[in-house]
């Protein structure tokens, strides 16, 4: 379980300051290299004037193939709309593999779509994705 602040560029739709609570969990198959992770986060925003924006509850989950080099995987998340309107408002599909480089230096590469629901003029976004993750 975790707990992350995370200051936003303005770009971002005016947003200004997120903070989320995590809860994840994985289960590994005795004598395999498949995982299922998933994670449950509620998370709650706000605009750059300190005014609440907006509380969601997101779900994910997602399988992992670990072998000694290459970690492909994929994933599913779906974003809901909390407070007034209690609705499905976004979901994301995932497909990509990671890696270690070095003892804590993983890297990822990634293929995104996203799909807004319950829009007028829903946005359908394709995004080509990079992480790299050092852990202290």
């Amino acid at each position: 379980m975790g707990l992350n602040v995370r200051f936003v560029n303005e770009f971002e739709q005016d947003k200004y300051m997120r903070i989320n609570a995590d809860l994840n969990s994985d289960f590994k198959l005795k004598n395999s290299p498949i995982s299922f992770e998933q994670r449950l986060r509620i998370q709650q925003s706000w605009d750059a004037l300190g005014k609440l924006d907006k509380k969601q509850l997101r779900g994910k989950w997602g399988v992992v193939l670990k072998t000694k080099f290459l970690e492909p995987f994929i994933a599913h998340e779906v974003f809901w709309k909390l407070a007034e309107t209690n609705e499905l408002s976004k979901q994301r599909s995932t497909i990509g593999m990671g890696w270690d480089m070095i003892d804590k230096l993983k890297m990822k590469l990634f293929l995104r779509s996203q799909k807004q629901y319950n829009r007028k003029n829903p946005e359908q976004v394709k995004i080509i994705g990079f992480g790299l993750h050092y852990k202290i």
